[in-house]
C-alpha cells in the first residue's frame, strides 16, 4: 500500500515520511511553545533576580560560589529547552535568551574568579612586605640595642676615666698643697 502512495506524481519515499514526521514534531512543539515559554520565562526571571542580588555581594568567594550555583541552574534550563526542542528549532528564540543569560553568569564568574586571584596576590604581596618590614625592624632594633650597649660601655669608661683623673688630680693637688708641709713635718 505504501508503495502506491504518490506526492506530486512522484512515489512517496522514506524521506517524505521523515520530513512529515519532523514537521509534525515541530508543530507539536509549536503548540506547546507558549507553556514552555512561560515556564522558561519564570525560571529566567528568578535566575536574573538572583543574579542581580549575587552581583552585589562584596565578598568575591561567596559571589563566585553563588554564581556557580546560578550557572548550574541556567545550564539545566538550557538543557531542558534544547531537549524539549528535539532538534526542530521551534524553541530557538527561547534557547537564545537562556544562552544569553548563561553567558552573562559565566562572564560574572570569570570576573569574580579574576578578582579572587588578584586579591590573593595582593594579600600575599602585602604579607611579604609586612614580613620584610618586620625583618628590617628586628634588624634595626638589634643594631640599636648593640649601639645602646656600646654607648653605655663608653659612658662607663668615661666615668671611670673621669674618676681616675679626678682622683689623680686630687692626689696631685693634695700633694702640691701638702708638699711644703711635708718638708716641714718630715716624719
Amino acid at each position: 500500500m505504501v508503495d502506491r502512495l504518490t506526492f506530486h506524481g512522484h512515489r512517496y519515499v522514506d524521506e517524505n515520511f521523515k520530513e512529515a514526521q519532523a514537521a509534525r514534531e515541530r508543530l507539536m512543539i509549536e503548540l506547546d511553545k507558549p507553556l514552555i515559554q512561560d515556564t522558561t520565562f519564570t525560571e529566567t526571571s528568578l535566575i536574573t533576580q538572583k543574579f542581580e542580588t549575587v552581583s552585589k555581594i562584596k565578598e568575591y568567594r561567596e559571589r563566585h560560589e553563588q554564581l556557580t550555583a546560578l550557572l548550574q541552574r541556567a545550564d539545566s534550563l538550557l538543557d531542558s529547552v534544547i531537549s524539549q526542542d528535539k532538534g526542530t528549532g521551534a524553541l530557538h528564540d527561547i534557547a537564545l535568551t537562556v544562552h544569553s543569560l548563561k553567558s552573562s553568569v559565566e562572564s560574572e564568574i570569570k570576573i569574580a574568579h579574576t578578582l579572587i586571584i588578584e586579591i590573593e596576590k595582593f594579600k600575599e604581596e602585602r604579607k611579604m612586605t609586612t614580613q620584610e618590614f618586620e625583618a628590617e625592624k628586628k634588624e634595626w632594633e638589634k643594631k640599636r640595642a648593640e649601639k645602646d650597649k656600646e654607648i653605655e660601655h663608653l659612658k662607663r669608661l668615661y666615668r671611670e676615666i673621669k674618676n681616675k683623673q679626678n682622683t689623680f688630680f686630687l692626689t696631685k693637688l693634695a700633694n702640691f698643697v701638702t708638699w711644703p708641709f711635708n718638708k716641714i713635718f718630715k716624719y
